[in-house]
């Protein structure tokens, strides 16, 4: 939507005003905008047998009326002060639009204009950390390229993708309702397809926002759903299942494994994977050689008794308690020494300590208690 975006502004402002494309991805997003034409709207993909470019870009940087640069700084010269800005960010924290308000703030005699292309929970809100913005303004306009029901539906019937990912539904956007997709037909899936016998195609994440379906979107035939909750954490299944590989006892043999303890041994090795039909082999890599630069693997859990032995060893007075309420979430076990405190956690460790020598001698006492690979 952004090409098209500035497509758009080009034919609506007349004259020379100029339009400035800022963004990491502006110069290589602009690069590839004529390429594969066909996937592009009919009008589009027309212009290109003519031929035309699709989008006019080219035109808009020679003549100066586009302007691109990574960042503010980047520019060529300096924004102008009369300006009209769309933020595509929702939290206004991130990119250029937060130096532009605040550089805003500052001036009180000329007028501006903020379009907020996401719409945010809290306008004013937002907007509080650059206010007084003055004579500028800000409107929420939401640009919105979800598809509609027919086109998510035709999406699905073309990817046949084994995951599909959906927001909960947003009061301000325009999208589709539940009972839109009711009546969506959606692409059956059937036994014989990769993409449900397997599972090994990545999810797709649907653009739309529908509240609920109990639609075929559902149904046995359909892909597994998802659903994306705001400030949630969404935990997706591996896109392959597990597999095994087999070793050759020769292989086998010239391993260098270390004792771990509990009957454990590991060797951390340098393998090549070959595919043999359905099969699975783990041989030799030609020239393998561990650079001194690669670091260690540490392996283990230190226990709280076994690091207050270890510290009283070396002289220290050391005492550890059970995690309670005042501690961090996460936090098993905490050693107390006069000046460090030691809160041991799972899969990690974390020394607070203001004396340079005492955290050594910590950190020392800590690997004894780890295996390195």
């Amino acid at each position: 939507p952004t090409l098209a975006l500035i497509e758009a502004l080009a034919t609506a402002l007349r004259g020379s005003a100029p339009i400035y494309f800022l963004s990491p991805a502006a110069t290589p997003c602009l690069s590839r905008a004529n390429f594969l034409p066909e996937w592009l709207d009919p009008s589009r993909e027309a212009r290109a047998l003519k031929p035309e470019a699709p989008f006019p870009f080219d035109f808009l940087l020679a003549s100066r009326r586009l302007v691109v640069a990574d960042t503010l700084a980047d520019m060529p010269q300096p924004l102008p002060q009369a300006a009209v800005v769309l933020a595509s960010d929702p939290s206004l924290r991130w990119g250029d639009a937060p130096t532009i308000l605040r550089e805003w703030r500052m001036c009180t005699t000329i007028a501006s204009l903020l379009i907020l292309t996401e719409p945010g929970a809290d306008t004013p809100r937002l907007l509080a950390p650059f206010t007084p913005l003055g004579p500028v303004g800000c409107v929420v306009c939401s640009l919105d390229a979800a598809c509609d029901p027919t086109e998510a539906a035709q999406l699905l019937r073309t990817l046949r993708p084994a995951r599909v990912v959906r927001p909960a539904a947003s009061p301000a956007s325009g999208a589709a309702s539940a009972s839109d997709l009711q009546h969506a037909e959606l692409p059956p899936t059937s036994a014989a397809s990769p993409s449900a016998a397997t599972g090994t195609d990545g999810g797709m994440v649907a653009a739309d926002a529908a509240a609920t379906t109990t639609s075929n979107m559902l149904s046995d035939a359909a892909p597994e759903e998802l659903r994306l909750q705001v400030g949630a954490v969404l935990q997706l299944p591996p896109p392959r299942g597990r597999a095994v590989a087999t070793m050759a006892g020769s292989v086998a043999e010239k391993l260098p494994l270390r004792h771990l303890g509990a009957g454990v041994r590991a060797a951390r090795v340098q393998l090549q994977l070959r595919a043999d039909g359905d099969k699975l082999q783990l041989t030799p890599a030609p020239d393998a050689k561990r650079s001194k630069e690669t670091p260690a693997i540490l392996l283990g859990q230190p226990e709280a008794a076994q690091l207050v032995a270890a510290l009283r060893r070396r002289g220290m007075l050391a005492e550890a308690r059970q995690a309670d309420e005042s501690d961090e979430p996460g936090v098993l076990a905490v050693v107390v020494l006069d000046d460090a405190r030691v809160e041991l956690r799972r899969g990690s460790s974390t020394v607070h300590c203001t004396d340079f020598d005492t955290a050594l001698m910590v950190h020392e006492a800590l690997r004894e208690q780890l295996s390195v690979l």
